[in-house]
């Protein structure tokens, strides 16, 4: 029994001096312009390895590439088109990225923008009394608001005026639909 557990103190002495030697010559092997990643710092405790540099106006270690302002965005291309405030149609919320939105659709020339802006003040007020209507009311008064839209565009009237008839219709038409969709 002796003998054995002697026998085994010796393997485990045989195999800390193996790997001792193993460990040596791994250290001989790298010479001195190796550098292993994350072991180098420079004087501001930054790690080129890394990819780090000090950034003197952040006051901290930052990777160029991860120091701009862009950012990513990942979109669906769901077409769900919305009309900017500056007359571009983009394909959907999210592609629009920051620009304001001035109604959900592509971007026509029968709607007037700055009424639009106007027009949302009453959407409290508005939203307060669609919430007692029924969802097969509002869904009529869509295709209601779709036909006055299309109707107003055939007028041969006074195109200011063909705009803000439009516009208001437009926006009615976008409040009930984002309230219907909303229920």
């Amino acid at each position: 029994m002796r003998s054995e557990t002697s026998a085994l103190g010796v393997k485990k002495i045989i195999a800390i001096i193996s790997l001792f030697f193993i460990l040596s010559w791994f250290a001989q092997a790298l010479d001195a312009t190796t550098t292993i990643v994350w072991w180098d710092r420079d004087e501001h405790g930054c790690i080129p390895s890394a990819g780090y540099s000090w950034n003197a106006d952040k006051n901290q270690c930052t990777r160029p590439w991860e120091d701009t302002k862009e950012t990513v965005k990942i979109c669906t291309m769901e077409y769900a088109p919305v009309c900017s405030t500056n007359w571009v149609t983009y394909g959907n919320k999210c592609t629009a990225w920051d620009n304001e939105i001035a109604y959900i659709w592509e971007c026509d020339k029968y709607i007037d923008t700055n009424l639009l802006k106007k027009l949302n003040i009453y959407k409290i007020i508005l939203n307060r009394k669609l919430e007692n209507i029924s969802n097969e009311n509002l869904a009529k008064a869509i295709e209601k608001a779709d036909l006055l839209i299309a109707n107003t565009k055939l007028e041969k009237i006074a195109e200011q005026v063909q705009k803000d008839k439009i516009t208001k219709y437009k926006f009615l038409r976008d409040l009930i639909s984002t309230k219907l969709m909303s229920m």
